[in-house]
């Protein structure tokens, strides 16, 4: 039978998963372990002495089975992450099976109930033809009720889309929550059958051949109480701006989303998700190099002036669904403080206020350097402004928020 080192299981597991199962171990939750053949078993007990059964197979390729909900989102869950690291620990404590054992039946899929987001989108679309001016106190009732019938019926996600939405109505907030029913409906209504399971396809559209270099890395909360972790990249070979996000739990332990910082990003593979720029990626198969001598010259080269900027922003805005915001990257010469303001000013002279409130004073001096300002484009009191997330220049990316890259 094949044995492993601990190397070998945290290369085989993900790694919040690998962690917590090292501490399951730890604490003598693997109980009832045995082997047949090239085929592991084990209980695995939670605090509340709960117990899930476990099978893997360790030939020459190793998989895994639990009784758990966790192994529909990933290769090895917790309870399978103990086991291994049991087994390579010390392998005599897995008792001979004189039999074949048998496979746990997997946990049953939540009952999950796609009426619920028929109903948001009937109730969407009143909103979308009555204006957000009309949005009242009973229609905010009413989606605070349908919020915890999502809840209820498994859309935890997008649940906490519509308490952002309920808390804060703003157009752009409506946009992303059309487009996040839109496509949990149509995931619904595809087969019945495997509705709430994970498929073995990542949703999206597949992509490849790009060329990424990232250029802000940023954490915030939802009104859900979720936490959001994100990467924003621009691929150089079609100057579009791409964000790769983690979603968890606000109140639990994670491992923080992986920064990509300083890295020559070469996706062989990946899928993008349909909606408005940047749209969102989720990395499959990336080639890892050091950033070249070039650095982010590529970037600082894409960017754009303030007066072309204002054009693409009015082109933008024309489209019925489009965000209030636009995420784009502005060359900059220089800044100028005026009547107490901040504002960009590109290499013909154009200016652009820059919304700096709630930005350390120290991060601010820090980020005042020429190249290209990444930052979100607004219309507000009758003029256009930048939010700024990033500084990018040829040496190096520097954070207006966030956190640092460098």
């Amino acid at each position: 039978m094949r044995t492993l080192s601990i190397d070998d299981v945290e290369r085989l597991v993900e790694p919040g998963y690998f962690e917590r199962g090292v501490g399951y171990c730890d604490r003598g939750r693997v109980t009832e372990t045995g082997r047949w053949r090239d085929r592991l078993v084990a209980e695995v007990l939670e605090r509340d002495g709960d117990g899930h059964r476990v099978f893997l197979d360790v030939g020459e390729r190793v998989r895994a089975t639990c009784s758990c909900r966790s192994i529909r989102r990933t290769p090895f869950c917790t309870h399978a992450a103990a086991v291994l690291v049991a087994w390579s620990r010390d392998p005599r404590t897995f008792r001979r099976l004189s039999r074949n054992p048998e496979r746990p039946a997997p946990a049953p899929v939540r009952s999950e109930d796609p009426e619920a987001v028929a109903s948001l989108r009937r109730m969407l679309e009143e909103i979308g033809e009555a204006g957000l001016s009309h949005l009242g106190e009973e229609r905010v009732a009413a989606l605070r009720r349908l919020w915890g019938g999502l809840r209820t019926s498994g859309f935890r996600r997008l649940a906490g889309r519509v308490a952002e939405f309920a808390a804060r109505p703003t157009p752009e907030a409506l946009v992303d929550l059309v487009f996040a029913a839109r496509g949990a409906q149509r995931a619904s209504s595809e087969d019945p059958r495997h509705f709430g399971e994970l498929r073995s396809t990542p949703p999206g559209k597949p992509i490849r051949e790009l060329r990424l270099l990232q250029i802000h890395f940023g954490e915030n909360h939802t009104a859900d109480g979720f936490r959001v972790q994100s990467s924003h990249f621009f691929d150089l070979t079609s100057g579009e701006i791409f964000v790769e996000t983690l979603l968890h739990p606000r109140r639990r332990t994670w491992d923080r989303k992986r920064s990509y910082a300083d890295l020559d990003l070469h996706v062989r593979e990946g899928r993008v998700h349909p909606g408005f720029s940047p749209r969102r990626l989720k990395l499959i198969d990336v080639v890892e190099r050091p950033l070249g001598p070039e650095g982010y010259s590529g970037v600082v080269k894409a960017s754009t002036s303030v007066t072309a900027l204002r054009d693409r922003y009015g082109e933008w805005r024309r489209e019925p669904l489009a965000p209030r915001s636009m995420e784009a990257l502005v060359r900059t010469s220089g800044y100028l403080v005026r009547g107490g303001r901040l504002f960009l000013v590109d290499e013909s002279g154009d200016l652009l206020p820059i919304e700096c409130e709630g930005i350390p004073v120290r991060r601010i001096v820090r980020a005042l350097a020429p190249g290209a300002l990444h930052a979100r484009l607004v219309f507000r009191e009758g003029a256009l402004r930048a939010e700024p997330l990033s500084t990018v220049r040829e040496g190096g990316v520097i954070p207006w928020t966030g956190d640092p890259l460098s």
